[in-house]
């Protein structure tokens, strides 16, 4: 279906695209006259330090972890599992570690 010429994606195939984020993006947007920033790391565990740098004095911190890990290993490991991972950087972040 997807190789053909008159492919065109539905809302279920742009639901579940997935493009896996390469470095830090910072999205910052204003809603109600507050100014925002948004920084994703994309589940890139080995740039926490880098993260850490960015979040020092912040007001709140939304961390988002994907329930499918919880039957996942990390892509260096074959015995991490991926929700455990998730959940000690959550930590780390909390801590400020």
């Amino acid at each position: 279906r997807i190789s053909s010429k008159s492919f065109r994606p539905t809302q279920r195939d742009v639901l579940f695209a997935h493009i896996p984020t390469q470095q830090l993006n910072i999205q910052r947007c204003t809603i109600e006259r507050i100014d925002y920033e948004f920084y994703e790391e994309g589940n890139q565990f080995s740039k926490l330090r880098k993260l850490m740098d960015y979040i020092d004095c912040v007001d709140g911190v939304i961390f988002v972890a994907a329930l499918s890990d919880y039957n996942r290993v990390m892509p260096d490991s074959n015995r991490t599992n991926r929700m455990m991972k998730s959940l000690e950087l959550f930590r780390g972040v909390c801590k400020n570690q």
